[in-house]
Formats: structure tokens, C-alpha cells, sequence
């Protein structure tokens, strides 16, 4: 039976909509605008995590553990040197030190920043991360 057809068996819809949504996934049926919304929702999950960091900040602030902290504005020139928040603190021979660093979300991004600005310490922080955590990493700035 050369040639013949009998072990092949013809797609059912079931599977034709498997392969349809495994390509979606793929990215080969991107919607129109797909990009701008994506980069419009990275862009909000940052924001709000740099709102959490500045919430933490000035907690800490309060506590008396940092002098001051300020954010910088987004897409001014500290912000495009990868600079997000600035930390000021008193050493240990009495005068005042600022250390500054970036935040970011995702892994990838954080990588990213890293080769982008390798002279900027950048912190992942996830929404898993306690406060804690995130003020021993800035306090890392100061040793």
C-alpha cells in the first residue's frame, strides 16, 4: 500500500484550536497593538512597584535608619542614567553620603539594566519581597 493515506488521521477542530492558541502563545498571531498595551502594562507594574519602594523608603525615613530620599522624575536625566531613588545617609565620620540605584520588576529587565547601566546597582524587587529585605540591599550601598 504505497502511497497510501490510511494511518493519517485528519485533524479534528478540537486540535486545529490547540494549534491556533499554542501559536498565539508563540507570538505569530499578534493583535494590532499588542506591543503598545504590553508596554503600557510593564510600564503601570513599575510604577506602582516604585511607588511601593518609596512607600518602604520613607518608612524608613520616618524610622530614622536614612536621612532623606527623594525620586527621581521619570525620563529625566537621572531616570535615563538608570537612577531611580536616592538615598542619603550619615557616615560614620559624621558627614552625609548619597548612594543612588534602580528598581525593577522582572528578571529580564533587571538583567537588562545591568548591561545598560553597569555603573548603577539596580535591585530586583518582586511583589513577594518583604521590606525588610529591600532595606538590607540598600544598606549593601553603604558598606
Amino acid at each position: 500500500m504505497q502511497g497510501s493515506n490510511h494511518l493519517h488521521k485528519r485533524s479534528t477542530r478540537q486540535t486545529r484550536e490547540k494549534r491556533k492558541a499554542r501559536a498565539k502563545k508563540k507570538g505569530e498571531y499578534k493583535t494590532l497593538g499588542h506591543i503598545e498595551r504590553h508596554a503600557k502594562r510593564r510600564a503601570e507594574r513599575g510604577y506602582a512597584n516604585e511607588e511601593r519602594v518609596a512607600s518602604i523608603l520613607a518608612k524608613a525615613v520616618e524610622q530614622s535608619r536614612y536621612q532623606t530620599w527623594r525620586q527621581t522624575e521619570h525620563n529625566d536625566a537621572d531616570d535615563r542614567r538608570g537612577v531611580d531613588f536616592f538615598v542619603t545617609r550619615r557616615s560614620e565620620s559624621g558627614g552625609v553620603v548619597e548612594r543612588g540605584f534602580g528598581v525593577t520588576i522582572s528578571p529580564k529587565s533587571w538583567n537588562d539594566a545591568k548591561s545598560t547601566h553597569p555603573q548603577v546597582l539596580t535591585i530586583l524587587v518582586t511583589p513577594e519581597m518583604k521590606d525588610e529585605t529591600l532595606l538590607s540591599k540598600v544598606d549593601a550601598l553603604f558598606v
